[in-house]
């Protein structure tokens, strides 16, 4: 923890990308200011798009383990090209750390070691880097803690399966037994490099679309597909150009309005005695929520990139559905994704905001949490 807390590089200036090539650097320099965002928001923002093209080839590739040896070096690369060697290490230490706790198969141990590093790490940025509003390492490291928690009931679930007899010992609530059965995770099923391999898997590394370690087993073997009610074994499904072009003009939307909000609308402004001090209340009753509000969508950027990433990379494949004729109809490619954007901007009721936003963590707190 000690380590975890105290090895974060300064965070102003160049610092943010100077442990990636020059030539990268000259690239995120000469496109800053065009699009008007700090340096280390332009580095996620090509990550992403190199996100999605890693996608691509990942789809194409053939083999279980050369599936899962692809996807943890770019999930490798990915958190390298964004938080720098020091983070990187920091995050690999925790991932490795865990590894034994989640051996004990007990949720509880994990989950309160999980999120007191978390808790730390966070109290860190508060302390020394607050309003300095860098992509920090905490970024990842929620979507780590969530996976080894997850991992921890799986695993506590197939051993309580193995021992009771019927479906009992999961409780009496159909939907929530049924979920425990279907992501158990035999001790068979779990090794250390599998493990590693999971925590590393480049499609959740980052910033969410957080996928439990069946349907990454799943998703590695292609068996996803025909679990999904995908027929045919030949061929795998795809996205139409018409799904895949509605998915970048989600993301092409969302930026818009993230970008309308920086310019107009900045929370640095806010932030100042000046602003504070010379504008009228009125004003401020009405500025602050618009600008927490289409500040928010930098978050939906992300989100949706992630959700064109699962689609390109054949992972989002959810569903399925034929004619008569035995002709596919149309596929859904909706697995993990993380937000429904209108539901959250203009929710008819609170639900609305919970079971839209962040909605990999709402799946983790309504199954493993609550």
């Amino acid at each position: 923890l000690f380590f975890l807390v105290h090895i974060m590089h300064d965070f102003d200036g160049l610092s943010v990308i100077s442990h990636l090539p020059p030539p990268y650097q000259s690239l995120l320099l000469t496109v800053e200011p065009y699009l008007g965002l700090p340096l280390d928001q332009v580095n996620l923002l090509f990550i992403l798009i190199g996100q999605c093209l890693a996608g691509c080839v990942y789809r194409r590739l053939h083999g279980t383990q050369t599936r899962q040896i692809f996807g943890g070096v770019v999930g490798f690369v990915i958190m390298f090209a964004m938080y720098g060697i020091p983070e990187t290490v920091g995050l690999l230490l925790f991932m490795l750390g865990m590894y034994p706790i989640v051996l004990l198969k007990n949720p509880r141990i994990t989950f309160w070691i999980g999120m007191g590093v978390l808790f730390l790490a966070f109290l860190y940025m508060f302390t020394f880097h607050y309003l300095a509003w860098r992509l920090d390492l905490t970024m990842s490291l929620m979507g780590a803690v969530i996976r080894s928690h997850t991992l921890t009931w799986d695993l506590y679930d197939a051993q309580l399966l193995k021992n009771a007899d019927g479906d009992t010992a999961l409780g009496n609530f159909a939907r929530f037994v049924a979920f425990r059965k279907e992501h158990a995770v035999p001790t068979q099923n779990f090794s250390f490099s599998l493990y590693l391999s999971y925590m590393l898997f480049f499609l959740h590394v980052l910033c969410g679309s957080n996928l439990t370690y069946n349907e990454y087993l799943w998703i590695s073997d292609k068996s996803i597909y025909q679990r999904t009610g995908w027929k045919d074994a030949d061929n795998d499904p795809q996205p139409s150009n018409k799904q895949v072009a509605m998915a970048v003009l989600k993301v092409a939307m969302v930026s818009v309005v993230y970008l309308l909000g920086k310019t107009y609308f900045s929370l640095d402004v806010l932030m100042t005695s000046e602003w504070q001090n010379n504008t009228p209340f009125w004003k401020q009753f009405w500025i602050v929520p618009l600008t927490s509000f289409l500040n928010k969508f930098k978050y939906h950027f992300a989100w949706k990139v992630l959700d064109l990433s699962m689609m390109t990379s054949g992972a989002g494949f959810s569903s399925v559905e034929y004619n008569a004729d035995g002709t596919v109809r149309r596929t859904q490619w909706y697995r993990a994704n993380n937000i429904r954007s209108l539901k959250t901007a203009f929710p008819q009721y609170t639900g609305d905001v919970v079971r839209n936003w962040n909605m990999t963590v709402n799946d983790w707190l309504t199954f493993y949490v609550f």
